[in-house]
């Protein structure tokens, strides 16, 4: 250990008075604990660094490249056909309210039982569903009847699906991890779900180091476990059709960019619950993008091809659309009461004039009205009652 001095005048370095009367030291002071006290009595400023044992560095392997094609080590198998590798990484984005957990859960039940998800073939494994968001009774209902709905089979999926319930414990990630690791249930599996990332994010999901710090934690469980593991996370504000897929998740880019394989999923402007699942993939090629419909519980892919054309809309256009149009029917239905009463039949003009529309939107309407029904010939157009 060294000693530092602070600056001082000549006459006051007692460090110059000490070494100039070395015999005095040997005779007055019998220890170093007595010479130490005498230069703190003469007002010198010890600072100690005290020594570090040397910590080994890290080890990462280096290796020349191999060019000898029997050599090259075994790429992992495919957990998901054409879309993660057992020991990979996967995120589903998408907006609030659009169905994930029905997606993720049937997912999982693919991985376990060993069929399939979307049309793409699971090799079937050990499944721990991390469950932080929804009530427990709820949530194993939900299981319950994805899993009847599929027509899974029973003793597969209670021999390996299993779900953890997060929710009350309210765990940051890194202690999520922990607990994980530490249950004896989580030994084997090939698929670990963490459903939703915000429930376990400590940090902010706009700061790149907190979102690094989680990819690291989910690093973990790849490590330790040899599973693969997917997240849940939610889709930016906003429209997200004119958007890159890698930035529709909310926050740090650092997520999209760490894992193996992006899942968003976006509304369409289609009839019914219309989906759109687009793919960001790393180690396979590209993937098309799969249509699917929610009916509840399930989501069925769409194999007609009908919706292939169909454009994103915003996550809940379809439910405002839905509303403005029941409300203007009313309003035409309104309408056509009134001036139908004591009469057989009013001419469209009548309501065109009374509510400022123009007549093909009442007559588009009305196409749809169980009350109401538009007849018209070359220039005529009357409105009757339904029979």
């Amino acid at each position: 250990m060294t000693p530092t001095t602070k600056p001082q005048a000549a006459a006051e370095r007692p460090r110059e008075a000490f070494q100039a009367a070395p015999a005095n030291y040997t005779s007055d002071y019998s220890s170093i604990a007595d010479a130490v006290a005498f230069l703190l009595r003469s007002g010198m400023r010890l600072d100690w660094t005290p020594d570090r044992p040397a910590q080994p560095a890290p080890r990462i392997d280096i290796e020349p490249a191999i060019m000898d094609e029997d050599k090259l080590p075994r790429p992992p198998e495919a957990l998901i056909e054409g879309l993660l590798s057992e020991r990979g990484k996967m995120t589903l984005t998408g907006a609030s309210k659009t169905w994930k957990s029905f997606l993720m859960v049937q997912l999982g039940l693919g991985v376990a039982t060993g069929t399939g998800w979307l049309g793409l073939r699971c090799r079937p494994g050990k499944v721990l569903y991390v469950n932080l968001e929804i009530n427990k009774a709820q949530f194993m209902r939900r299981v319950f009847d994805v899993a009847r709905a599929l027509g899974a089979d029973s003793r597969a999926v209670e021999r390996s699906f299993f779900v953890a319930h997060g929710i009350d414990a309210a765990l940051p990630i890194d202690q999520l991890v922990d607990a994980i690791l530490s249950h004896e249930e989580a030994r084997g599996c090939a698929l670990v779900i963490v459903d939703p990332i915000y429930k376990a994010f400590a940090g902010s999901e706009n700061d790149q180091r907190d979102m690094a710090a989680f990819c690291s934690q989910l690093d973990r469980l790849v490590s330790a476990l040899g599973c693969a593991v997917a997240t849940v996370h939610h889709q930016s504000k906003g429209y997200q059709g004119n958007k890159d897929m890698a930035d529709r998740a909310a926050g740090s880019g650092v997520l999209g960019r760490d894992v193996d394989a992006l899942v968003d999923v976006c509304r369409l402007q289609a009839p019914g619950n219309a989906m759109r699942a687009t793919f960001l993939l790393r180690g396979y090629d590209e993937l098309a993008p799969i249509e699917y419909t929610f009916e509840h519980p399930l989501c069925i892919r769409d194999t007609s091809g009908n919706l292939a054309g169909a454009r994103f809309s915003n996550a809940h256009e379809g439910d405002s659309r839905a509303a403005k149009v029941e409300a203007t029917l009313a309003r035409i239905e309104a309408a056509c009461e009134e001036l139908l009463k004591g009469r057989d039949k009013i001419d469209r003009k009548e309501v065109t004039d009374r509510l400022g529309m123009k007549g093909d939107t009442v007559s588009k309407h009305l196409d749809k009205s169980s009350r109401f029904a538009c007849e018209s010939g070359s220039n005529w157009c009357h409105i009757k009652r339904r029979r």
